[in-house]
């Protein structure tokens, strides 16, 4: 009798969980900013980050809103509202699903797979790379830009199998827990909170993002048009180099790394072409090419460096 009891009070649960809407903690809309303060890999500075949708363009037949990141660095990246979810463009090439249109806590969905293989130096690498998300809680915040009850804590985490091979023989291979971001969602908000974590023994660092003030008046409407890509890299994923092409009028390339941190800032430019060589303190990861003009980027790129 105790366990039939248990076991309706269980289903009960899972009939009457209450669905959220991603829409609702993910707003887009032209116009809207968000300011954060943001630290950087050793947490001992800050810098002010501004991210405003600007405008919307037509990627892959579908909407895609234009967002430009600008503080330290500026960087330009493109979010959909799909029948299915919210995606962000990442390596412009592959759609991460952010959020599934509805979800409840305790759900997980993927968020990207990644599987590519490249050669580098006379090495062959076969990468796998799985992004999945967890709904993994409901928690209140503080913040600079206020208190926020009933933030939805989603935790992406990114798991990657590598496998080197030399003359079609595999010589080393690893697995590993890449990276693991653990963000907070307000409601009719958006993100107020962040953490990235790189558990890496070899490079570990911890970064964090705080909202200071937002504006989701929205203030400007604009008609899709086609969008085109001006920056190439390759190799794409690459281990040692990549060589960068950057569209005219190019004056310099910086490389950003996930948190905005300007790693790179390559001036010297042959032909509208640049390589770039990380250093030993560059860990593996997502990187974003940023073609610069007095300033402002006028084209962005995404790159993956293993090393």
């Amino acid at each position: 009798m105790k366990t039939t009891i248990i076991f309706i009070i269980a289903f009960a649960g899972l009939l009457f969980a209450q669905t959220y809407i991603a829409s609702d903690y993910f707003p887009i809309g032209v116009g809207y900013i968000w300011n954060y303060v943001d630290s950087n890999s050793t947490a001992d500075t800050v810098s002010f980050i501004t991210t405003e949708i600007t405008g919307d363009t037509i990627l892959d037949s579908y909407t895609a809103y234009i967002v430009e990141t600008s503080g330290d660095s500026n960087s330009t990246s493109y979010y959909e509202i799909r029948d299915d979810g919210i995606y962000h463009l990442i390596m412009d090439e592959f759609w991460a699903r952010m959020f599934p249109t509805t979800f409840s806590l305790g759900d997980v969905w993927d968020v990207v797979t990644i599987d590519t293989t490249f050669s580098d130096s006379g090495y062959t690498y076969q990468i796998y790379s799985y992004m999945y998300a967890t709904a993994e809680s409901i928690v209140n915040v503080d913040v600079p830009a206020g208190e926020f009850d009933d933030c939805i804590k989603i935790v992406i985490t990114n798991e990657m199998d590598v496998t080197v091979f030399v003359s079609g023989m595999p010589v080393y291979s690893y697995s590993d827990t890449f990276e693991q971001f653990e963000d907070w969602y307000a409601y009719e908000v958006g993100e107020v909170q962040s953490i990235t974590v790189n558990p890496n023994p070899m490079t570990p660092s911890e970064t964090y993002s705080y909202l200071r003030e937002y504006d989701l008046s929205e203030v400007a409407e604009t008609k899709g048009i086609p969008q085109t890509f001006d920056i190439n890299a390759y190799p794409n994923p690459f281990n040692s180099s990549c060589e960068i092409d950057v569209p005219k009028g190019t004056q310099n390339i910086q490389i950003t790394d996930l948190s905005g941190k300007i790693v790179a800032d390559i001036t010297q430019l042959s032909n509208l072409k640049a390589i770039w060589t990380p250093n030993k303190q560059n860990p593996s990861g997502i990187y974003f090419v940023n073609a610069k003009r007095e300033e402002h980027t006028i084209a962005a790129y995404s790159i993956f460096y293993l090393k």
